[in-house]
């Protein structure tokens, strides 16, 4: 990061290849000039893929603009580590007040025991433009071949904002 935020209100705007559209109020953490860290309360409990997050879980978003994912790395009440949910994405793009993105389907879920679950792959539309459907592929296989150092990175970073 070339900067630190200031902690102010960032607005999260996922745009889905089906065209819907999802907007979440977040607090900046950190940001540069092509990335930024957002902070999110969970509004309760929730349950995806066989990850239980309870009441009180939040996590740290990590956005950027030249990379074909961005990750949630989920805590629970107590600050524990959950998981990393990492979505590959495109059309990133970080703003002083928000960031908006291109939810591309396909999520490799990353949990505390290391184990990675491609996620969403059969919700890929049929007649998905053939460059975007290698553009999604060779994201997956780079999530799953560096794996290990995202989470040893992405944890580091979680801790320094914990520890503020």
């Amino acid at each position: 990061m070339t900067r630190s935020a200031d902690k102010g209100r960032v607005i999260e705007i996922k745009h889905r290849l089906a065209g819907e559209t999802s907007v979440y109020e977040c607090r900046w953490q950190a940001r540069g000039s092509r990335e930024g860290v957002v902070y999110y309360p969970l509004p309760g409990a929730f349950e995806f893929h066989g990850l239980s997050l309870p009441a009180g879980s939040f996590s740290f978003g990590y956005f950027w603009e030249e990379r074909p994912y961005n990750i949630y790395h989920f805590h629970s009440p107590a600050r524990e580590p959950l998981a990393l949910y990492c979505n590959i994405a495109d059309r990133t793009r970080i703003g002083e007040d928000r960031i908006e993105w291109r939810d591309l389907v396909v999520d490799v879920l990353i949990l505390p025991s290391g184990d990675c679950r491609v996620l969403d792959e059969a919700e890929l539309p049929a007649g998905l433009a053939p460059d975007l459907n290698t553009y999604i592929g060779k994201a997956r296989d780079r999530l799953l071949a560096t794996s290990g150092e995202l989470v040893a990175a992405t944890e580091a970073r979680s801790r320094a904002f914990l520890s503020r």
